[in-house]
């Protein structure tokens, strides 16, 4: 079956011949688990999308096998990428950072490193990054809450032709976005939580701001 360009499984495995680079990366002596002296059982192969001055290359590692005779494990040297990921860290790290740090186009990054990353790629990579760091946005809004000063705006924003909002609540040293249809006090309430606020918060004049829980 024909897969598109956009598509392509994470894990492909590349020939040696089409690898721009290839690695050995060593196993170790001893057993991590026990501590006994590992024998060598054959390489695993790995093949990773990364990047390099600018410019995705494709990679072959070869990673060392050793058995445990003592307790019969297997050890296995592992490359820096996701697990079952085609994409090293490297290129996920950048293309996170110059598209939501820098604010690149995705379409941009892809015509910047080639075909071997395109828009669908990148947008498999960046939903892949937010599923580790879904945790990160309830503790970055428990420490807003626990600011000394704390702002807070909103604007108007449109998503696939659909009209909405793009909410803020920061301080000196984090940010929080919130991408909303409407406008409610209710967006505002659920960040700032129903126990009272323990720095100033810094607003204009918009109403859905009047109920938050200060103190006075």
């Amino acid at each position: 079956m024909a897969r598109s360009r956009g598509t392509r499984e994470m894990g492909e495995n590349l020939s040696e011949d089409a690898a721009d680079e290839i690695e050995y990366l060593s196993a170790p002596d001893n057993c991590p688990f026990c501590g006994g002296e590992l024998e060598k059982k054959g390489v695993q192969e790995r093949s990773i999308i990364d990047t390099e001055s600018n410019k995705a290359k494709k990679e072959v590692v070869k990673c060392e096998k050793k058995r445990c005779p003592k307790c019969n494990k297997i050890i296995q040297a592992k490359p820096a990428v996701l697990p079952k990921s085609l994409y090293g860290n490297n290129l996920v790290a950048q293309a996170c950072l110059l598209h939501f740090v820098h604010g690149v186009p995705v379409g941009r990054i892809e015509e910047i490193w080639g075909e071997l990353v395109t828009n669908g790629v990148l947008f498999k990579i960046f939903q892949r990054v937010a599923r580790y760091w879904e945790d990160a946005h309830d503790k970055l809004i428990e420490e807003y809450r626990h600011s000394s000063v704390l702002q807070a705006d909103e604007t108007g924003w449109r998503t696939d032709e659909q009209s909405g909002y793009a909410w803020i609540f920061c301080t000196t040293e984090i940010s929080v976005f919130q991408f909303k249809t409407t406008r409610s006090s209710e967006v505002p309430k659920n960040v700032f939580g129903p126990e009272k606020l323990k720095g100033t918060l810094v607003v204009d004049r918009y109403g859905g701001y009047n109920e938050a829980p200060l103190k006075v």
